[in-house]
């Protein structure tokens, strides 16, 4: 499906389609922005769970770009583990860029389905970035896309991922 197109003012008449015309282009284009107001943490878990707040909804039939920034505290014994899930016939194209897990190498993903990445954790109290890139192709169904995560090793000192972690996407077609 095509980005609504932006109406013609040329000839002086305003109208309400026009209008609405508008504001349906304006609005496809406005980037959408989840921001994580609070610290969340997880204790001696290794079930992925949705995240609270860095999920963004999707329309059908749409292409966005995205960039994530994940701040995460977590203990070198415990580690994070991330994946996006993703409406259901979406595909995602994206890199990870972080601190993996001892013997694991990241480079470009081709992510049709949940692809998981490991992160290491440096002890508690040291916080490291995870940043992802990429885009998302949705088919016939909306959906929301949402950061999961867990422990990847489970460990009695929690794993936090961190209030100013952030989600942006923005519709390209």
């Amino acid at each position: 499906m095509a980005l609504t197109v932006a109406p013609d003012f040329t000839d002086g008449i305003l109208t309400a389609s026009k209008l609405q015309q508008l504001s349906d282009a304006i609005n496809e284009r406005t980037p959408l922005n989840a921001i994580k107001s609070a610290d969340e943490s997880l204790t001696s878990d290794t079930a992925l769970q949705n995240d609270n707040e860095l999920t963004l909804s999707l329309a059908a039939n749409a292409v966005y770009g995205f960039l994530m920034l994940i701040r995460y505290d977590a203990t070198a014994a415990s580690d994070i583990k991330t994946q996006l899930s993703l409406p259901a016939s979406a595909t995602a194209f994206y890199n990870a860029d972080g601190v993996p897990t001892a013997g694991t190498a990241f480079s470009l993903f081709n992510a049709t389905e949940a692809t998981l990445f490991a992160f290491e954790g440096a002890g508690a109290g040291t916080i490291r970035n995870i940043n992802f890139v990429g885009h998302i192709t949705t088919d016939s169904t909306a959906g929301s896309a949402v950061l999961q995560w867990a422990q990847n090793v489970s460990g009695g000192t929690a794993t936090i991922v961190k209030a100013g972690s952030r989600f942006t996407a923005w519709r390209m077609s």
